[in-house]
């Protein structure tokens, strides 16, 4: 979804009219990213029971080719994160990876407390 302030129904309308029947929502005040919601988008809307409280993130947008989601692959540096890269994976139908990939798009999930 574009950035920006949105409403859930209009969220819930535009994920509709693409095809997708979940919505990873990204709260933001001030500085950066504060947590992750997700959102089931069929027959209206409903928030799923999962919130994932972020710490440090560095965000790098823009720094190479843009790449369709379903290429993406997820990794976890630990056990702990490898929860959330799993529960991700699933959520949002993406392969997990147990190793760094060499190449592709990549999603890297690490944890402060292993």
């Amino acid at each position: 979804m574009p950035r920006g302030a949105k409403t859930i129904n209009k969220l819930a309308s535009l994920a509709g009219s693409l095809g997708h029947n979940r919505v990873m929502v990204v709260s933001s005040f001030g500085e950066g990213p504060i947590e992750l919601r997700f959102l089931a988008v069929t027959n209206g809307w409903r928030w799923l029971d999962a919130r994932v409280e972020l710490g440090e993130i560095k965000l790098q947008r823009d720094l190479g080719q843009k790449v369709k989601l379903e290429r993406v692959r997820v990794y976890a540096e630990g056990q702990k994160a490898q929860n959330l890269a799993n529960f991700l994976g699933e959520l949002l139908g993406l392969p997990t990876s147990s190793e760094l990939p060499d190449t592709g798009a990549v999603v890297v999930i690490t944890s402060d407390n292993q």
